[in-house]
């Protein structure tokens, strides 16, 4: 099970991105083979937020076309959208105290949380992920 991180999504769909067909190619192997493909509703809000931003994003999409993409995930058969459970809280408090980060961290130990919880491994290019302890990461622009 792999919950990746809104920047590989990203960096899948930018194609100025220097990451882009190396993320594209990794995400079309996990929508396409046999991994359970993990998302959270944080990872689609925001892949929505920014790749429809024309100040974030360099070519930002129209939200038909961002929804669109959103769907080719959603509709894959090894596609699984995790909900926090009952475990969530108490997961993302002591993630939160052990790492003693804030601010916008704490989006980063909610995702984390959400991967504990459900045993899945969160595939980023974000090194702030490895304060987590006990969370396995992958980078799929670096692990083979």
């Amino acid at each position: 099970m792999i919950l990746p991180d809104v920047n590989l999504l990203l960096y899948a769909y930018n194609e100025d991105a220097p990451e882009h067909e190396q993320s594209q190619i990794w995400l079309k192997s996990v929508i396409e083979g046999d991994v359970r493909l993990c998302l959270s509703w944080q990872t689609i809000m925001g892949f929505l937020r920014i790749s429809t931003s024309i100040r974030i994003y360099p070519k930002p999409f129209t939200p038909e076309l961002a929804l669109e993409i959103v769907h080719t995930w959603i509709d894959s058969p090894t596609t699984v959208i995790l909900q926090p459970g009952e475990r969530h809280l108490a997961i993302f408090e002591r993630l939160v105290a052990e790492s003693r980060i804030k601010g916008a961290k704490l989006m980063d130990a909610h995702i984390a949380a959400l991967a504990l919880e459900h045993g899945a491994k969160v595939a980023t290019a974000d090194r702030d992920f490895r304060l987590f302890d006990g969370l396995k990461t992958i980078n799929p622009l670096v692990d083979r």
